[in-house]
C-alpha cells in the first residue's frame, strides 16, 4: 500500500486522499495524524475507525490493486475506500 499525505479537508473532520494498493498487505494500514508526533493513530475495519486500534485496516486484501480514494471522517470515526 502505498498513500499520499491527506491533504484536502472536503468538511470539517473529514479528510480525503488518494492511496494507491500494489498488493494486499498482511497487516494492513493505520491512519496517523501528525502533530509534532506520531500518537494519533488509527486502525480499523468494515468502515469503522478506531482510535489506537491494534489491528490496521485490512480492507486493502479484497481490492485489487489500483488507486483509490480513502476518506476519513475523524468526527463520526469511519472511512471509506472508492
Amino acid at each position: 500500500l502505498v498513500g499520499s499525505e491527506m491533504c484536502k479537508e472536503t468538511a470539517i473532520g473529514v479528510f480525503s486522499g488518494s492511496i494507491t494498493i500494489t498488493q494486499p498487505s498482511a497487516w494492513g494500514f493505520k491512519i496517523y495524524l501528525f502533530d509534532g508526533n506520531w500518537d494519533y493513530v488509527y486502525g480499523g475495519s468494515a468502515g469503522k475507525l478506531y482510535y489506537k486500534g491494534a489491528d490496521g485496516i485490512t480492507d486493502d486484501a479484497t481490492l485489487a490493486p489500483g488507486t483509490y480514494t480513502l476518506t476519513v471522517d475523524l468526527i463520526n470515526a469511519t472511512y471509506t475506500i472508492e
